[in-house]
């Protein structure tokens, strides 16, 4: 997917060029999207095969394997029983307040913090100025503790 990212993108960079109306980061991000987009309507709507049913095997230890890769292999993790039901409990009560979340609070939340845009990019993005981008930004962050102090025990 991400090679083909990479050639939609320079079949479109010309154009880009010649009037960059956004940072090239957003520009890209966008290429990406449409790719993606294009990728899940052609392999998800594909009748040869049903992607929704394939499941990740680990792949086995091979003999060139690395004693770092194999350690941590059989190491496995050392969260307890409890802490990994604690943890994913928390996770799942933080997705349910984001998916309560206005659209336009949880889209900021999600360009500052998980894809790690800056405040120009964000404001490009949402096609709005950078002091709105700022604004809604801090809305949000607000909106989003608020609601977060919901869940027991966040505040510890």
């Amino acid at each position: 997917m991400l090679q083909e990212a990479f050639l939609e993108a320079r079949k479109r960079l010309s154009r880009y060029l010649q009037e960059p109306a956004v940072p090239v980061f957003v520009w890209l991000r966008g290429v990406v999207l449409d790719t993606l987009a294009d990728f899940h309507c052609r392999h998800l709507g594909a009748k040869m095969r049903d992607v929704t049913q394939e499941v990740y095997i680990q792949c086995p230890v091979s003999s060139q394997a690395s004693s770092v890769a194999l350690a941590a292999l059989l190491a496995g993790d050392f969260t307890s029983p409890s802490q990994a039901a604690i943890r994913e409990e928390t996770v799942a009560q933080v997705e349910g307040l984001l998916d309560r979340m206005d659209q336009i609070d949880r889209e900021v939340l999600i360009l500052r913090h998980l894809e790690e845009l800056s405040n120009d990019e964000v404001a490009a993005v949402l096609g709005v100025k950078k002091a709105a981008a700022s604004r809604r930004y801090m809305r949000a962050l607000a909106r989003f503790r608020e609601v977060l102090l919901t869940i027991p025990g966040v505040e510890d």
